[in-house]
C-alpha cells in the first residue's frame, strides 16, 4: 500500500465558494499588475476570516477561492462555521474596498458572492514525487461551484443539507426550486440573513416537548418484571428510543442487576447487526452458541457433540426430535435415523420445525431457570430470526421465557409491526419501556458516574450537558473526545481536568464527534480500524491478521484502540489467544470508519475479508456462507460473489428463510446486470429462485414477473416450456384456471418444438419429464376446475410419457405421482374401485423407492375411498400411519391434513370429543403453515359438528365462514360443498326458499363438471325441501339419489337414503316401507360391524340420526 493510497478516503466536509464580484470587469480597465495587487488585498482579508472560523483554503481560481470546513480535520459544526464565514465575507467588503483605495486609490467598487454546500468528498493526494497536492473531488464540490454562480452579488447561497443543520442558528431567506447549470434535478435554495440573537436548540424535534426523565423509574420498571420472571411469569418487554440514547446503557445496568444481586435468571442475548437483515438467524445462532457453548475453532464434529449432549440432558425422551433441526442452522449432519426427519421436508415445514425445536429447546432450559432473552438492536434483525420471534412469542405463552428487545422506533417496517402484534398478543404482559433524553440532573449524574472528576466549573458543566442535550451516547463520546484531546485526563488514580474547555472545540453531531476522534489517531491505529469496520460491527482478531500487514503489532494496535474506548474485547469461555472476538464500542463508530474508506478500498478490503474467511473457515464453510457472500458482494470480484450468493440462496431457501434467499438473488441480478457479466446461468437460476419463492409465498404478480424475464435470457426450449409451466402454476394458485390452462397450453407447444430435436438433447428424460409434468398440472388444474373427464384424460396422458422416461426412479416416482391424481379423481366419479386400486399400486411403488412422504400422502388420500364404504375404522389406521410418517420427516402439512382428516372421521363415527380434539390440533397446525384455504375447510366441518350438537346459531356461523374463506380464495368446488351444507341448515330452520336457491347453484355446478358426489347430496337435501310440499317428488329425489348411490357402489349415506325413503312411504300410507327400512337397518348394522372398538360402535350407533335409524 503507497503512501497515496493511504491518505485517501471519503468524508463529510462543507465546501465554501467565493468569487469576487466585479473584478474581471475591473481588470480589464487596470494594469495587470494593479489586478494582482488588489486580489491579494481582497484574499488576504478573505483567507483571516476563513482561517478564523476554522476553515481551511484550498485553491485560489482566478478571482474565487475554494474553502474546505471539516477537513483536514473533522468539525461537527463545519456548516455553521462556513455558513458563519460567508456572511462575514460579505460584512468586510466595505473595508477590503477601502484598504483598495488608501493602497492603490483605485475605487474598486468589489463585491462578492458565495455558495456553500455539505456532503461527501473524496479527498486524495496526487501528483508526482516531484509535485503532490491534495485534490477534492465529487458532486458536493460541483453543487457549491454552481451555489456561488447562483447568487448575486452580496448574497450568499446555500444548499438544504446546509439549512437543516444551521437553521437553530442562522436566519434564512426561502429563495425556492431553482435550476442550476450543470445539475439535473432543481435544487432548493436558501439564503442566510443573519446569526439569531437568541439561537434555537439545536438538538430534539421541533413541536415536540416532552420533559426530560431520568432513567429510575425506567429501570425499576424493568427489573420488576425480571423479578416477575424468576418466580415463574413470562411475557414481552421492548426498551426503545433514538440511536445512542442510552438503550445498551440501561441493558448493561440489567445484567448488572441480576449479576450482582443473584436473581435466578439466565441470560441468553443475541445482537443483530447494521446491514444484517440478509444474514439469517443471525441473532439466534449467537444465543445457540451459549446455549451449546460453541467456540469460533469448534469443528462440526466438536458442534454435533456439544448440541447432543446439551439437547439430550434437556430432553432425555424427545431429544432426537430436536437436535435434528437445531443442527440444521449449523449444516450439521446427524446419523440416517435423525437426517431422515429432514430430508423430505419442504423449505416451509423445516423452517417450522426449526422455530418450533428453538421454543421447546429455550422452554426446557427455562424449567430448570428461567430464561431472559434479549435481543440488541431489534430494528436491524434479519426476516428469519423476526419469524422465530413472531413464532416463539406471537402464536404462543413461552412458558418462564421473557423476551426483552432493545430497539429503535420505526414506521411501517416489519420489525415494528411484529412488535404491536406482541403488544396486542401479550396484553397486559406486555411492556415497552420509551427512553426520553436524561434531564440535567441526570446527565450530570452519568457524567460522574463515568470520570468521577472534581471540581468540575459551571461553566464546564454548561457546555458538556448541552452538548450532550441528554443522549447518554453523545455524552460519553463527549467526554472521551475531551480525553482524546488532553482535555482530562487520568493522573495517580483519578481523572482531571487539564484544560480549559474553550482550547477544544466540542463536536454537535453523532457522526462528526466520532470523525473528529478518528482524525487524532494515529496513521496505524487508524488504518487497523478501517480494517476492521470492513469485517462488521463484530470481528475476530484471527480475520483482521489475514489482511493487516503488521500482524506482530497488531494485537498492541488493538489494546491501544481498546484503551481509547473504541472497540471493546468480548470474553467468552473457553477463548483461545487465536479467537479474540471484538466489538465497535457502538454500530456508528464502526459506520463512520468504514464510510471514510475509499470505495475502491472498501472492495479490495472485503475481497481479503472473504478470502480470509474461506482459508480459516474451510471446515465449517457452511456456517459462514452467508457471511463470505456478503463480503464477495461488496467486494469487485464479481464471479466469486455471484457463486457465494447462490449459495447463499439455495441454503436460505432450503431454511424457508425467504426474505433472505431473495436479498441474495436480488444482489445477484444486481451484480450481473450492473456490471454487463455474462453469467445467463446464474442469471435464470436467480429469477426462476426468487419467482418460486414469490408463488409459494402468495406474491403471484412478482412471481410472475420474475419468471417472464428469464424468456428474454434463454432461448432453451425445455427451459422456457417449464417456466411457462410455473407462471401456469402461479394462475392455478389464484384459481385462475383459464390463464393457467392457456399457459399450460403454451408450454405444451414449446415442448413440441423441443421434440423435434429432441435427438440434440445431452439427456432426453429431461423432455419426457418435463411433457409429464405438463400434463400432470393440466389434470390437476381440470380436477380443481370439476372437469373430471378432461383430468382423467389427461392423467392417461401422463402415463404415456412416463413410460419413456428411462431413469428407473424418476420413473416410478412420477408413476406413483400420476396415480395418485388419477385416483382422486376417480373418487369424485364415482369409479371408487378403480380409485383404491391405483392407491395401491402408487403405495407400493412408494414403499419401494422408500418414498416415506409419497406414502403418507397416499395413505391419506385413499381414505376418501374406505369413507365411501363406510369403513371408518380402515380410514382411522390409514391417517394414524399417515400422521407417524409426517410426524417422523417433519411434513406439518401432512400432520395438519391427517389431523382434519381423522377429525372428520371422529365425526362421522360420533366421538365428538376426539373429533374436537383433532379438529383443534389441523387448527393450530394450519394456522403456522399460513393455510388460508384450510381455514374454510375446518369452518364447514365446524358447521356439521354444531349442526349434530343441536347449536344451530354456531353452525350457520360456520358454514357461511366457510363459504367467505372459499370465494375468497377462489375455490369454486368447496365453496359448492359449504353451500350444500347451509343449505341443510337452512332446510332444517324452514328457509325452504333459500335454501332451494342454494342448492339450484350447486346442482347447476355438479352437473356441469360430473361432481357425483354432490349430485347425490342436491337429492337428497331437495328431497327434504319437498316434503312438505308435494311428498311425491321429494321420493322421486330420494329415489334418484338411491339409484345414483348403487350405482357408483357407495355405502357412505346409504342407510340414511333408504330410511328417508320408508319414512316418505309411510307417511304416505305406501306398501313396502318397512322393507326401506329394514335395508337401512341392516346398512348401518354392517357399517358398525366393521367398527371393532365397542365404545366408537357405541358412539356411532347413538348419533342422533342412527338413532332413529334403529328404531324405525
Amino acid at each position: 500500500m503507497n503512501a497515496l493510497e493511504k491518505k485517501a478516503e471519503r468524508r463529510l466536509v462543507t465546501v465554501l465558494f467565493a468569487d469576487l464580484s466585479n473584478f474581471t470587469s475591473l481588470c480589464h480597465e487596470i494594469d495587470p499588475e494593479e489586478s494582482v495587487k488588489i486580489a491579494n488585498i481582497a484574499f488576504e482579508r478573505i483567507n483571516k476570516v476563513v482561517s478564523a472560523n476554522g476553515g481551511m483554503i484550498h485553491k485560489y481560481e482566478g478571482d474565487a477561492v475554494m474553502c474546505l470546513y471539516g477537513f483536514p480535520v473533522s468539525h461537527e459544526d463545519a456548516p455553521e462555521r462556513a455558513v458563519k464565514t460567508g456572511l462575514e465575507l460579505l460584512g468586510i467588503m466595505p473595508d477590503i474596498n477601502e484598504s483598495v483605495h488608501s493602497q492603490t486609490g483605485i475605487k474598486s467598487g468589489l463585491d462578492l458572492h458565495v455558495g456553500i454546500h455539505s456532503g461527501p468528498v473524496v479527498v486524495s493526494e496526487v501528483g508526482s514525487n516531484e509535485k503532490k497536492e491534495y485534490t477534492v473531488m465529487g458532486n458536493t464540490v460541483n453543487l457549491a461551484s454552481r451555489l456561488k454562480d447562483a447568487a448575486h452579488a452580496g448574497t450568499v447561497l446555500v444548499s438544504t443539507s446546509v439549512y437543516r443543520t444551521t437553521r437553530y442558528l442562522i436566519e434564512y431567506q426561502d429563495e425556492g426550486m431553482q435550476t442550476l447549470k450543470g445539475i439535473d434535478t432543481q435544487v432548493k435554495l436558501y439564503r442566510p440573513v443573519k446569526l439569531r440573537e437568541k439561537p434555537e436548540p439545536k438538538r430534539g424535534i421541533r413541536g415536540l416537548h416532552s420533559p426530560l426523565v431520568g432513567r429510575d423509574s425506567e429501570f425499576e420498571a424493568i427489573k420488576e418484571k425480571i423479578r416477575g420472571l424468576e418466580q415463574g411469569s413470562s411475557g414481552v418487554s421492548f426498551i426503545t428510543g433514538d440511536a445512542g440514547i442510552g438503550k445498551s446503557r440501561i441493558w448493561q445496568e440489567i445484567k448488572d442487576f441480576i449479576e450482582y444481586e443473584d436473581v435466578g435468571v439466565r441470560i441468553l442475548e443475541g445482537q443483530c447487526i447494521y446491514h444484517g437483515e440478509h444474514l439469517a438467524y443471525w441473532p439466534v445462532l449467537q444465543i445457540l452458541d451459549q446455549i451449546f457453548a460453541i467456540t469460533d475453532k469448534d469443528n462440526p464434529d466438536a458442534i454435533k457433540a456439544k448440541i447432543t449432549e446439551k439437547v439430550s440432558g434437556l430432553l432425555p425422551q424427545n431429544w432426537k426430535d430436536i437436535a435434528p433441526y437445531v443442527g440444521q442452522l449449523f449444516s450439521l449432519k446427524f446419523s440416517d435415523e435423525l437426517d431422515e426427519k429432514i430430508r423430505y421436508l419442504s423449505p416451509r415445514d423445516l423452517q417450522l420445525k426449526i422455530l418450533g425445536s428453538i421454543t421447546t429447546l429455550l422452554e426446557a432450559m427455562a424449567e430448570q431457570i428461567p430464561v431472559l432473552l434479549a435481543i440488541e438492536d431489534y430494528h436491524w434483525i434479519d426476516p428469519a430470526s423476526l419469524a422465530f420471534i413472531r413464532f416463539a412469542f406471537g402464536s404462543r405463552d413461552t412458558r418462564n421465557v421473557m423476551l426483552l428487545c432493545l430497539s429503535r422506533d420505526g414506521m411501517d417496517e416489519e420489525f415494528q409491526k411484529v412488535k404491536e402484534e406482541l403488544r396486542t398478543k401479550s396484553q397486559e404482559s406486555f411492556t415497552e419501556i420509551k427512553l426520553n433524553p436524561l434531564d440535567r440532573y441526570s446527565s450530570l449524574e452519568l457524567t460522574y458516574n463515568l470520570l468521577e472528576i472534581p471540581g468540575f466549573s459551571k461553566d464546564f458543566k454548561n457546555k458538556v450537558l448541552a452538548k450532550a442535550e441528554g443522549n447518554p451516547f453523545f455524552l460519553e463520546e463527549i467526554i472521551n473526545s475531551l480525553i482524546d484531546s488532553g482535555v482530562i485526563v487520568f493522573e495517580d488514580g483519578m481523572w482531571l481536568q487539564q484544560k480549559k474547555l474553550e482550547e477544544i472545540k466540542i463536536p454537535d453531531t453523532i457522526q462528526l464527534v466520532i470523525a473528529s476522534r478518528l482524525d487524532r489517531l494515529e496513521e496505524n491505529l487508524r488504518s487497523v480500524l478501517q480494517m476492521a469496520s470492513v469485517i462488521g460491527r463484530t470481528f475476530y482478531k484471527s480475520i483482521l491478521a489475514e489482511i493487516h500487514e503488521d500482524k506482530k503489532r497488531l494485537i498492541g494496535y488493538l489494546e491501544t484502540l481498546e484503551e481509547y474506548k473504541f472497540i471493546l474485547h468480548l470474553l467468552s469461555s473457553g477463548q483461545s489467544a487465536e479467537d479474540v472476538e471484538y466489538m465497535f464500542k457502538h454500530p456508528l463508530i464502526q459506520q463512520v470508519t468504514y464510510t471514510s474508506l475509499l470505495k475502491a478500498k472498501r472492495r479490495k478490503l472485503h475481497k481479503l475479508v472473504a478470502e480470509s474467511m474461506e482459508l480459516l473457515y474451510k471446515d465449517r464453510i457452511e456456517d459462514f456462507v452467508e457471511l463470505i457472500a456478503q463480503q464477495y458482494a461488496s467486494s469487485d470480484d464479481f464471479d466469486k460473489a455471484v457463486e457465494w450468493l447462490l449459495r447463499a440462496g439455495k441454503k436460505a431457501k432450503s431454511n424457508y428463510a425467504n426474505e433472505n434467499a431473495l436479498e441474495y438473488y436480488r444482489s445477484i441480478v444486481s451484480i450481473i446486470t450492473e456490471n454487463a457479466i455474462s453469467n445467463p446461468q446464474a442469471l435464470i437460476a436467480s429469477y426462476e429462485s426468487m419467482a418460486d419463492i414469490c408463488k409459494n409465498t402468495g406474491r403471484n404478480a412478482e412471481s410472475i414477473e420474475n419468471y417472464t424475464k428469464i424468456f428474454d435470457i434463454t432461448e432453451d426450449g425445455l427451459i422456457r416450456a417449464r417456466i411457462t409451466r410455473k407462471i401456469a402454476d402461479t394462475y392455478q394458485k389464484q384459481s385462475m384456471y383459464a390463464e393457467a390452462l392457456e399457459h399450460l397450453e403454451k408450454s405444451g407447444e414449446i415442448l413440441d418444438e423441443v421434440k423435434r430435436n429432441i435427438h440434440s438433447l445431452e439427456r432426453k428424460d429431461d423432455y419426457f419429464l418435463e411433457r409429464y409434468t405438463l400434463y400432470h398440472h393440466i389434470a390437476w388444474v381440470n380436477y380443481l376446475k370439476g372437469d373430471f373427464a378432461e383430468a382423467k384424460a389427461y392423467s392417461d396422458k401422463s402415463f404415456g410419457e412416463i413410460e419413456k422416461v428411462e431413469d428407473r426412479k424418476e420413473k416410478s416416482i412420477a408413476m406413483a405421482s400420476a396415480l395418485n391424481v388419477q385416483a382422486a379423481v376417480m373418487c369424485r366419479t364415482g369409479e371408487t374401485e378403480q380409485s383404491y386400486e391405483c392407491y395401491m399400486k402408487a403405495e407400493k411403488i412408494f414403499e419401494e423407492e422408500g418414498d416415506l412422504s409419497g406414502l403418507g400422502t397416499i395413505y391419506n388420500n385413499c381414505v376418501n375411498y374406505f369413507a365411501e364404504k363406510g369403513d371408518y375404522i380402515s380410514c382411522i389406521r390409514y391417517l394414524e400411519k399417515s400422521i407417524e410418517i409426517a410426524t417422523k420427516t417433519g411434513n406439518a402439512l401432512g400432520e395438519a391434513i391427517s389431523s382434519f382428516n381423522l377429525g372428520h372421521e371422529y365425526l362421522n363415527l360420533g366421538n365428538y370429543v376426539m373429533a374436537r380434539d383433532y379438529l383443534e390440533r389441523y387448527q393450530k397446525l394450519n394456522k403456522l403453515i399460513n393455510n388460508r384455504l384450510g381455514e374454510g375447510w375446518a369452518a364447514e366441518t365446524y358447521a356439521r359438528f354444531y349442526e349434530e350438537q343441536g347449536m344451530k346459531d354456531k353452525a350457520m356461523e360456520s358454514a357461511n365462514l366457510a363459504i367467505e374463506i372459499f370465494r375468497e380464495v377462489k375455490s369454486e368446488i368447496k365453496e359448492m360443498g359449504a353451500k350444500l351444507t347451509k343449505a341443510d341448515l337452512l332446510t332444517e330452520s324452514g328457509a325452504y326458499e333459500e335454501a332451494q336457491v342454494l342448492l339450484c347453484q350447486v346442482e347447476e355446478y355438479a352437473r356441469k363438471n360430473s361432481v357425483t358426489d354432490y349430485i347425490v347430496a342436491v337429492h337428497i337435501s331437495r328431497g327434504a325441501i319437498l316434503e312438505r310440499k308435494d311428498p311425491e317428488a321429494a321420493l322421486a329425489e330420494y329415489h334418484k339419489a338411491l339409484d345414483l348411490v348403487k350405482r357408483i357402489g357407495w355405502v357412505s349415506g346409504l342407510s340414511e337414503i333408504y330410511f328417508n325413503i320408508g319414512r316418505m312411504m309411510e307417511s304416505m300410507n305406501k306398501e313396502g316401507y318397512s322393507e326401506y327400512y329394514e335395508n337401512a337397518k341392516k346398512t348401518l348394522r354392517e357399517t358398525a360391524e366393521k367398527i371393532t372398538d365397542e365404545d366408537l360402535r357405541h358412539s356411532f350407533l347413538n348419533k342422533p340420526f342412527n338413532k332413529r335409524i334403529m328404531s324405525a
